[in-house]
C-alpha cells in the first residue's frame, strides 16, 4: 500500500555507515565518529529518505531531540547525505502485531510512517502521490497539507504540522545533533561521570535503572536533576545549531 502510493523506491537495507561501510558516517573529532546501520534507504530522483523499523513507542516531540534522547534519525541523515542526494526525510516504520484485511477496509494508519520530512512540494508529492489540497491528509505518512481555498484553486502543496521542514532547517537540526554528540564525546574523554538525570513529567530514568545505587547520585536531593522544559520547539534547535547550556 505504501509502495504503490509513493514515488520513493527502496535502494538498500541494513546500510552500514562509518568505518565499516561505504558511507562516511558522522565525524565528531578526536578521531571518533558515529558508525551504524540504517534499516532501509529509499530514493526518489535526487532525494533520499531513511526508515528505521520501530517496535516500541514513538515520540517525535522536539524536546526529545533537544535533550539528546532521540537523535538517531537525524544522525542517519547526516551519515548518508552527500553531494548527489538531498534529505527528503527520516521516519520510523511502526512494527505491530496487527494484520490488515483490505477487503474489510481496515485502517492503514497503523503502519503510517512517523518522522520528519522536507516540505518541498516535490517531496510532499513523492511521499504520497495522492496528496493534494482536496486530499490533504496522508494515511501512509504523518503528513498533511493546507486545504485552504487559495491552495485548492492553485493546487499548491503547502505542508502543515510540526514535522515539516525546509532543507536548510533539516540541516540545522542535524548540525544541532552533531554538536550535541561532540559535547558528549568531550565529556566522556574528560572523564566526566556526574549523574545528572533529566526529569520529564515528574519522572527520571533513575526509577528504572539497575545501577542507581552505584552511580553516586544523592537521592535525598534533587540538585543534580535537570528539569525538562515543556515549551521546547524545533526553532530552538535550528538557531545556528547551538547547544543550550541548560542541556
Amino acid at each position: 500500500y505504501q509502495y504503490i502510493n509513493s514515488a520513493f523506491r527502496p535502494v538498500g537495507e541494513e546500510i552500514v555507515f562509518g568505518s565499516k561501510g561505504k558511507n562516511k558516517g558522522v565525524k565528531l573529532g578526536k578521531k571518533i565518529s558515529i558508525d551504524g546501520k540504517v534499516d532501509r534507504v529509499d530514493v526518489f530522483g535526487d532525494y533520499f529518505r531513511v526508515i528505521d523499523y520501530k517496535t516500541g513507542h514513538i515520540d517525535l516531540s522536539p524536546k526529545t531531540t533537544y535533550y539528546g534522547q532521540k537523535v538517531q534519525l537525524f544522525a542517519y541523515l547526516m551519515a548518508l547525505k552527500n553531494d548527489k542526494l538531498k534529505s527528503a526525510g527520516a521516519f520510523y516504520l511502526p512494527i505491530r502485531n496487527v494484520f490488515i484485511d483490505e477487503d474489510e477496509g481496515e485502517n492503514y494508519s497503523t503502519y503510517k510512517l512517523q518522522g520528519y520530512y522536507n516540505s518541498s512540494p516535490e517531496v510532499l508529492k513523492a511521499l504520497d502521490t495522492r496528496i493534494s489540497p482536496e486530499n490533504s491528509k496522508s494515511d501512509i505518512v504523518n503528513m498533511a497539507v493546507s486545504s485552504s481555498k487559495e491552495n485548492r484553486e492553485t493546487s499548491n502543496l503547502v505542508a502543515t504540522g510540526n514535522y515539516a521542514f525546509s532543507e536548510s532547517e533539516i540541516d540545522a537540526i542535524s548540525e544541532y545533533v552533531k554538536n550535541l554528540c561532540e559535547v558528549a564525546v568531550d565529556e566522556i574523554l574528560a572523564g566526566y561521570t556526574k549523574a545528572s538525570p533529566l526529569e520529564t513529567d515528574g519522572k527520571t530514568p533513575c526509577e528504572y535503572c539497575e545501577y542507581k545505587n552505584a552511580c553516586g547520585r544523592d537521592f535525598n536531593s534533587n540538585k543534580d536533576v535537570r528539569k525538562s522544559m515543556s515549551n521546547i520547539k524545533f526553532n530552538n534547535l535550528t538557531a545556528k545549531g547551538n547547544v543550550d547550556d541548560k542541556n
